[in-house]
């Protein structure tokens, strides 16, 4: 597994090379997450994620690793909160009862410029991360599943913006 620095530097030319994309879902959703696998060190089909999997109820999954997570991608111009029906159909449908698979654990909803990751099994009311692309290299921790499935992830953003505001609150009573 590569160094939190060495995803970071990867994750840097992934949001160059991805910040001005304007094009459709189906052109280059695949390649987009090829790609965001290799920025974390894995390679998508050895973990053995599954582009276009088949749900009987919901349909396609445009990315469904199992019992880890669920990607389902939109276009640039689409919102983000706009796919959740059609994800929590497919999280319903994500395990497999007969062979032992647990429902994905998280679920990435992304537009190439934001993503939002649930973990709806034990957060189902709220994301626990809305990310800008230009923002994934500073919260990297976010998506760390992608690097193994033993890897957890860290949703520590809204800790180091309190720590920030608490810092800058304090400096401010000292001074006066």
């Amino acid at each position: 597994m590569p160094s939190g620095e060495e995803i970071q530097r990867a994750l840097r030319g992934f949001v160059d090379t991805w910040r001005d994309y304007s094009g459709s879902e189906k052109s280059e959703a695949q390649t987009f997450l090829n790609q965001l696998f290799a920025c974390y060190g894995s390679d998508r089909r050895e973990v053995g994620a599954r582009f276009e999997y088949f749900a009987r109820a919901a349909g396609f999954m445009d990315l469904l690793w199992p019992g880890i997570c669920i990607v389902e991608m939109k276009a640039p111009v689409v919102s983000v909160e706009t796919a959740w029906r059609q994800v929590e159909g497919y999280w319903r449908e994500s395990g497999n009862f007969d062979e032992d698979v647990p429902a994905a654990r998280f679920i990435v909803i992304c537009n190439f410029r934001q993503f939002e990751i649930w973990d709806f099994a034990r957060h189902p009311n709220r994301p626990r991360a809305t990310i800008d692309l230009a923002e994934l290299p500073d919260r990297y921790e976010a998506l760390a599943f992608l690097a193994g499935p033993t890897v957890e992830p860290g949703f520590t953003q809204h800790y180091r913006e309190l720590t920030r505001a608490k810092s800058h609150e304090t400096w401010a009573w000292a001074q006066s």
